[in-house]
């Protein structure tokens, strides 16, 4: 069998074609996830627009390197589309993120929404999706949820902010879950020192392991149990306002 040269032009043009096909290929499959990330989240969104308002009990445990922090019981309330409050005496430290509707922060600001892949967690196959806000003001820089998409329930969460880092994990229980309300959630915190309040800043420079082991940044849990919903009930505006009693 007679071996020809091969044109090398035709080589050439064969190699660009191929990389053309592959980068358009390429293309469509990101394309494609990116569609899909964004209809989860639509999905998502229109979950949670069931929730016109609520209050609800917490149960607060707070564990902050260096320091013993009481636990704490608090009510929170919220009205859509954004007013939020949190009742509790004496009582500042929880990170914003951590309570209520953790996610509405993530979901209703403008981004670029992008599926990650798939993780199996707790016997549920969950989808990875990237939130990257494109507000450059923005306090969140990067977004990771991880959804069960039949339910539409998210059960994990890693933010990172300006402040620090939240890793977030929820757990649910009927009737709420049916709104995406969680039963319980526990936060992991990274903070700088100079996010945390004053007072608990005092404290740690008055320990002595942590005058000894001084760090830039502190890490900390909070576990929230939430009882006694009241969902779609009616808030009046002034509950955000008004001083209510403990």
């Amino acid at each position: 069998m007679n071996n020809y040269p091969q044109n090398p032009i035709r080589v050439l043009l064969s190699v660009c074609l191929l990389s053309i096909v592959l980068y358009t290929f390429s293309s469509i499959a990101q394309e494609n996830k990116t569609t899909d990330a964004e209809q989860l989240v639509s999905a998502l969104k229109k979950k949670l627009s069931a929730i016109k308002d609520f209050q609800v009990d917490l149960g607060i445990t707070i564990e902050l390197e260096y320091l013993n922090i009481p636990d704490a019981k608090a009510q929170y309330f919220f009205k859509a589309p954004n007013k939020s409050r949190i009742v509790s005496e004496g009582f500042g430290l929880l990170p914003k993120q951590g309570i209520g509707l953790p996610t509405n922060d993530i979901l209703n600001v403008a981004h670029t929404a992008l599926i990650s892949g798939t993780e199996v967690y707790e016997g549920k196959k969950l989808t990875k999706v990237k939130i990257i806000p494109t507000d450059e003001s923005s306090d969140i820089i990067l977004s990771t949820l991880w959804i069960e998409e039949k339910s539409l329930l998210i059960y994990k969460v890693s933010t990172s902010t300006r402040k620090g880092t939240l890793d977030m994990v929820f757990s649910y229980a009927t009737p709420e879950q049916k709104y995406g309300l969680p039963k319980s959630t526990i936060v992991q915190f990274v903070l700088p020192q100079f996010a945390l309040p004053k007072s608990l800043t005092g404290d740690l420079q008055k320990n002595n392991r942590a005058q000894k082991d001084m760090k830039k940044d502190v890490k900390g849990k909070a576990i929230v149990k939430y009882s006694n919903y009241k969902i779609n009930k009616g808030l009046r505006d002034d509950v955000f306002t008004e001083k209510i009693n403990n």
